[in-house]
């Protein structure tokens, strides 16, 4: 384990790593001066929620795992087992996978006890949970409290998802890359 940490972070590749803590701190710092450019960015662009809204932090995440798997398949940043002292030949070989087909009573037992919580919980309880959490997601109140007490009055996931597609639709990532 500490040949291949040694390997992936580089560490080897100073006599002291941790002589004085200049390495350590270089890479700190270089750390974060890089967070500091991010989080400028993100500033100048409006801020985290603007940048949500238009799609900027999806891209940044998608380009940024797009560069690195580039740079693992081109040996630019090592991965032991996978482009460096991976194993080639037969030993290498996928395994067989056993796939298995899920029992299709499982389904029905899951419907049957969702019924029985439907059937058995206070309806107007949640009812009244369901439309303050509707009545809240048009503001700008924090959601939670209002999901654990619809939560908590037995409501479904599938009621409480309902009501905030109904408050702010069916998320559509931006298709730019």
């Amino acid at each position: 384990m500490q040949q291949i940490v040694a390997y992936e972070t580089e560490v080897a590749q100073t006599a002291d790593p941790l002589g004085g803590s200049y390495f350590v701190e270089a890479l700190t710092d270089e750390m974060e001066k890089a967070i500091e450019g991010v989080l400028g960015e993100i500033e100048s662009r409006g801020g985290m929620v603007e940048c949500l809204r238009q799609g900027y932090i999806q891209h940044r995440i998608a380009q940024r795992a797009y560069e690195h798997q580039r740079a693992v398949e081109n040996g630019e940043v090592p991965v032991v087992g996978v482009n460096k002292f991976a194993t080639v030949g037969e030993a290498h070989a996928e395994p067989d996978l056993e796939l298995t087909a899920a029992d299709p009573r499982a389904a029905q037992e899951a419907q049957a006890r969702v019924a029985r919580v439907r059937r058995e919980r206070d309806s107007a309880q949640a009812r009244a949970a369901l439309d303050r959490l509707s009545q809240a997601a048009a503001g700008p109140d924090n959601l939670q409290p209002y999901v654990r007490e619809a939560a908590s009055a037995y409501c479904t996931l599938g009621e409480i998802a309902s009501v905030l597609r109904e408050r702010f639709g069916d998320y559509q990532p931006p298709t730019r890359f």
